[in-house]
């Protein structure tokens, strides 16, 4: 039994894949113009052997084909992080190409951070390091425990549980009265972010994205971020991470994934701004939006939304900003893995615009014939058939090695056969999901869980707690995909 559940884990079928002739690259730089960035030298990251750094036969190497790719001399993880809101900006409306936007994003108004960064543990409590050179560097957004990170640890003795890391840069001039937002895509566990020697704010949580409205100066802007991830020696939800599988690995328990292991980025945006959408597309003849908004004066703005099917636009309304617009859709065409059909939706708020889209789908569950509750796609009886995926890599653990890999994750389901995939003690970054909608794959989403014993003996408010907002974060994804079932 828990052969056959490693055998439909993520990493394995990433294995499987490494024994291919190498290929497949990950999107080039599209970018915001004007950043210089002061990196450490290339020459200080290399990457340790994958999939066993601490005892074995040295010639173990469990490294996939994407990752052996991976470079300090290239941006990882390129492509734009948040396909389901992509911020607009010089692209005319008879310009847009969704599907090119969704994986280069608008290049007037994003930048990606990923790449060598500074880094060093931290000695709990200890004052930040400002103005200072850190004593070594770290492959962003790969995990400190990950190989691609380039700081493995040899051990399970050798854990990190706090760290810093750092970046430093020189930004454009701003004449334009636009804004800037430092977006973290995830940072497991505990983050707390400096700039220029400010507090931006902390977050806890390491499966979920958030922001900070920042502002530059001209050179020398020092980023400087702190994490802490107790990983299963804490009470927070941790899936299937375990110090001890760094020395030990075995069973179902896998090495830990601490600090950054998503894409860190800047986006440019209006002084008034949308900040997210939530889609609620769980009907058959209408979708209902809500555009957030963050910035300018307070005063509630004015949202347009126009649907596009292909190039053609089948219908517009008009509402205001943090209210629900129901958009009606007669004869929709629904979302299903045999035709997997989205439409584009665009959203215009005062100087603002963002590209997005949905799939008209219902999930449900209804008698049988012979008196057995079976799930409904669409008003319809549908088997699911999928593996359980568990989403560990051997090179980049948490972290894809490219966007090729998150892609291919979904592609090798229908090689098989299958429509759905069980995400298992996990929540991966949100181009994942959009791949499943693309290919027309069902997740079914587990929430991230903690051994039980924790909520009885340690301090079961605060698990209480951890345990709400990380629903949350799963819920908001569940209302961001149209693949998605939340169980």
């Amino acid at each position: 039994m828990k052969f056959a559940r490693l055998l439909i884990s993520g990493w394995l079928l990433a294995l499987a894949a490494s024994s291919q002739a190498a290929g497949g690259s990950d999107g080039d730089g599209y970018y915001l113009a004007g950043f210089e960035f002061h990196r450490p030298d290339a020459s200080m990251w290399k990457r340790t052997r994958c999939g066993s750094p601490a005892g074995g036969s040295e010639q173990v190497d469990l490294i996939t084909k994407w990752g052996k790719n991976v470079s300090s001399g290239k941006t990882p993880l390129s492509y734009y992080p948040r396909p389901q809101m992509i911020r607009l900006e010089n692209t005319a409306a008879e310009e847009i190409d969704a599907a090119v936007l969704r994986d280069r994003g608008d290049a007037a108004n994003w930048i990606n951070l990923n790449g060598l960064w500074e880094w060093e543990p931290a000695v709990p409590s200890s004052l930040p390091p400002f103005g200072k050179t850190l004593n070594g560097s770290i492959l962003v957004p790969f995990p400190v425990e990950s190989c691609l990170s380039g700081v493995a640890p040899a051990s399970s003795d050798d854990f990190v549980s706090n760290m810093w890391y750092r970046l430093v840069f020189d930004s454009p001039a701003i004449s334009d009265g636009s804004r800037y937002l430092l977006n973290f895509g995830a940072v497991n566990w505990q983050s707390t972010v400096y700039l220029n020697g400010q507090n931006l704010g902390n977050n806890t949580g390491g499966y979920n994205s958030f922001s900070f409205d920042v502002s530059f100066k001209e050179k020398g802007n020092e980023l400087l971020i702190r994490v802490f991830n107790p990983a299963d020696s804490g009470s927070q939800p941790n899936g299937k991470q375990r110090i001890g599988a760094i020395s030990s690995p075995g069973g179902d328990t896998y090495t830990p994934s601490s600090g950054i292991w998503q894409t860190v980025w800047l986006e440019k945006v209006a002084d008034a701004y949308v900040s997210s959408l939530k889609i609620d597309q769980s009907f058959a003849d209408r979708v209902v939006v809500t555009a957030n908004a963050a910035g300018g004066d307070g005063s509630i703005l004015a949202v347009s939304f126009q649907v596009f099917d292909g190039k053609e636009k089948i219908a517009e309304v008009s509402g205001k900003a943090g209210q629900a617009v129901a958009i009606m859709l007669p004869n929709a065409r629904l979302w299903s893995p045999e035709d997997p059909h989205l439409y584009d939706l665009r959203v215009y708020m005062g100087d603002d615009s963002v590209l997005s889209y949905f799939g008209m789908r219902t999930f449900g569950a209804a008698l049988s014939t012979k008196g057995w509750k079976r799930p409904q796609l669409n008003g319809k009886f549908t088997f699911f058939a999928g593996f359980l995926d568990q989403s560990f890599w051997p090179d980049g653990i948490y972290t894809a090695p490219s966007d090729d890999a998150l892609k291919y994750d979904i592609q090798v389901l229908e090689s098989f056969g299958l429509n759905m995939i069980r995400l298992h003690q996990k929540i991966n970054p949100a181009r994942w999901y959009h791949h499943a909608d693309v290919r027309g794959l069902v997740i079914f989403q587990d929430l991230v869980q903690k051994v039980i014993f924790f909520l009885l003996f340690n301090s079961f408010f605060s698990d209480f707690f951890t345990f709400f907002e990380l629903f949350s974060t799963g819920e908001h994804q569940r209302r961001r995909f149209p693949i998605l079932s939340l169980i």
